[in-house]
């Protein structure tokens, strides 16, 4: 194994102590902070407990066939998410039976939402998941230009209604994976004669069972809850003239200019003194870092994040590879303007934890290209 996997504990190591000392150097004792460095650690010790058995099989591979690997048990895992997600969708008597394995929290506040949202057999639901449905999209279509089967693109638009049950957010994984599959497109003329061969099916598919079954199901009372939903900046687009949401009314609001000393130093809270809400109610991941740890912390948050990614850059030799991190970075980055996604939530950090032991288990070294 690579001493480099030891580099991340060590990361979050230090972010607790400039926890603790923003805390007390601030006199709000708030160390709440601390509660996701602690999962992240522990899902640290998890991933590595389950590396040990197959850790003979996975360093003999290159860090680029470790990262195929990945790809692959990405897609299949998304993929039998995404028809759970429908199957509860369309059967309530299912949704049921999901719920139980939902944080009583999600499973409250999925019913507000007339049964199109919190439909996933996961923990967590909503931005958490569809931040995840957003980030794998990119790896997904990597996987499909790979393998080239007919069968792939159809479950990646699966998996792509799928996520907009879990947000809105996963629509920005869309586009980057489109912006990724023009990339592969342009460089790789096997994908070329695959997509011309598969896009005129699907488009054809789709028209023939829309033209079959579009009447019946755009008069049920799920699926204009779910358009509504999924695409409310198309609704208001063509009512009002402006592609807002409620989503991004609310974001825009937490944000707004402070001044010099509070954005250097912070305030050192990050829940309200009751503990019952976010502190100042933002959850905007910038904003509650500046608040919590003023800029330094959260300098060292984004320095700490880049060089995560820098480290799995280094290990990549194939330039796509390298430019599906690159997005990764990217979207990360994004994501964390809506919410606090930087070392800090779980389901996230497990999916870059994972990626990174893939990576950094491997024994075999290669040459990048030039």
């Amino acid at each position: 194994m690579s001493k480099k996997l030891f580099y991340i504990p060590i990361i979050y190591i230090i972010l607790s102590l400039i926890v603790l000392m923003m805390g007390i150097l601030h006199g709000s004792y708030d160390f709440s902070r601390l509660n996701s460095i602690y999962s992240n650690i522990f899902v640290y010790v998890t991933v590595f407990l389950y590396f040990i058995p197959i850790i003979n099989e996975v360093k003999n591979n290159t860090p680029d066939s470790n990262f195929n690997n990945f790809c692959k048990v990405i897609y299949f895992v998304f993929a039998i998410q995404s028809f759970i997600i429908l199957l509860s969708l369309m059967l309530p008597g299912f949704h049921k039976y999901i719920t139980l394995f939902q944080s009583p929290l999600d499973a409250v506040r999925s019913i507000s939402y007339g049964g199109v949202r919190g439909l996933a057999l996961s923990g967590a639901q909503f931005f958490p998941l569809s931040a995840l449905f957003a980030i794998s999209q990119v790896f997904i279509i990597y996987f499909i230009c790979n393998e080239k089967k007919f069968i792939h693109f159809p479950i990646f638009i699966m998996i792509s209604i799928a996520g907009l049950t879990a947000g809105r957010t996963s629509l920005i994984g869309t586009l980057f994976s489109f912006l990724f599959l023009l990339i592969m497109l342009k460089n790789d003329n096997g994908v070329r004669q695959y997509f011309f061969k598969v896009i005129p099916f699907v488009l054809l598919s789709f028209l023939v069972l829309g033209s079959m079954y579009w009447n019946e199901l755009s008069k049920t009372e799920i699926f204009d809850v779910f358009y509504n939903f999924a695409f409310e900046f198309l609704v208001n687009y063509q009512e009002t003239g402006n592609l807002n949401t409620s989503s991004t009314d609310i974001l825009s609001r937490m944000y707004w200019s402070m001044n010099i000393y509070d954005f250097v130093f912070g305030y050192g809270y990050y829940i309200s003194e009751d503990g019952l809400t976010t502190f100042m109610n933002t959850d905007a991941g910038y904003m509650r870092n500046i608040l919590f740890f003023g800029v330094f912390g959260t300098g060292y948050i984004l320095l700490s994040t880049v060089l995560i990614f820098k480290l799995l850059l280094n290990e990549l030799g194939d330039s796509l590879k390298r430019c599906i991190i690159k997005l990764f970075l990217i979207l990360t980055l994004i994501l964390h303007y809506k919410g606090d996604v930087l070392l800090h939530l779980v389901s996230v950090q497990s999916y870059l934890l994972l990626l990174y032991f893939m990576i950094f288990s491997s024994s075999c070294n290669i040459k990048k290209e030039v």
